[in-house]
């Protein structure tokens, strides 16, 4: 384990599971669960097999057309994909404590959860400068990988949120849980990505990572910004103060009419607040936790 959560949080993140629209869980096994009855009768997905399953549930017809060793999944047994895009650009520098900081935690301790209920893990690190994606796994050692990545990460770049995301669900993917981790000042709303993960029936939470600098309250009424990933400077104020403010309000009110069109969670996440306050209260209350 690494400095991002200390042992008494840690340890309290046992008791969490993910929760989505589409499955029920177990709690006294903290694994996951489908509402079907019956001893995992209806096939759900294949995955590759890896040492210690159970050799009755490889695909031998699958084998044969591939040559490749995959297990059957069933509703009753199957594990939940979790998708997680975590924003790193150098907009997420801002705040104090900086909103990166914040998602590095909030990433690391889903990531956790997730792990402890055996569910496969997706993490994409979205700036324009950084490439770095763990492809969807599960298991301690999947887990010490992307906390090893969260721990040396740095923001840096522009945002390419969008581009990411409308990347990676041109292809099929299992159904699951997608989480969008960032402030969100990249996301065009009428992206076809976002409209695809609709069709596509994925439960989706978007984590909105917000701070007082963020908001656009200003003291003068004359103003100037600079963009933080392009260093580009903008002047607000004179006869409209609040132009920044209402712009932003606007803004955001899109993305949250989006979430609601859509079923999606949007969670917003003052980064003044203690990350076990996030977790525990913020997320608890909007059910992406359990």
């Amino acid at each position: 384990m690494n400095s991002l959560l200390d042992h008494k949080l840690i340890k309290n993140l046992g008791v969490l599971t993910l929760n989505t629209k589409f499955r029920s869980y177990s709690v006294k096994r903290g694994m996951h669960y489908s509402n079907q009855i019956g001893q995992g009768i209806v096939f759900s997905d294949r995955r590759t097999y890896t040492q210690g399953d159970d050799s009755k549930n490889i695909d031998w017809k699958y084998y044969g057309k591939t040559g490749k060793l995959f297990i059957n999944l069933f509703e009753e047994d199957s594990d939940l994909p979790i998708y997680i895009f975590m924003d790193a650009s150098n907009s997420m520098m801002v705040g104090n404590p900086k909103k990166i900081s914040v998602a590095k935690r909030l990433c690391f301790a889903l990531s956790y959860i997730a792990m402890r209920n055996q569910d496969r893990i997706f993490l994409n690190i979205c700036s324009s400068r950084i490439n770095k994606v763990l492809d969807l796994n599960y298991g301690k050692n999947h887990f010490n990988k992307i906390s090893r990545l969260l721990h040396d990460l740095k923001a840096n770049g522009t945002t390419n949120l969008k581009n990411k995301i409308d990347n990676f669900f041109k292809n099929h993917r299992p159904r699951g849980l997608v989480i969008v981790i960032s402030d969100f000042f990249d996301m065009n709303i009428n992206n076809y990505g976002l409209q695809r993960l609709s069709r596509t029936k994925h439960d989706v939470a978007f984590l909105h990572v917000d701070c007082n600098e963020d908001q656009g309250n200003f003291s003068n009424q004359l103003a100037t910004l600079v963009d933080s990933e392009t260093d580009e400077e903008f002047y607000i104020g004179g006869e409209k103060p609040n132009f920044f403010k209402e712009k932003r309000d606007i803004y955001f009110a899109k993305i949250i009419n989006l979430c609601n069109k859509y079923s999606w969670n949007y969670i917003n996440l003052p980064n003044h607040e203690t990350i076990d306050n996030l977790i525990f209260n913020y997320l608890r209350r909007k059910k992406l936790l359990m």
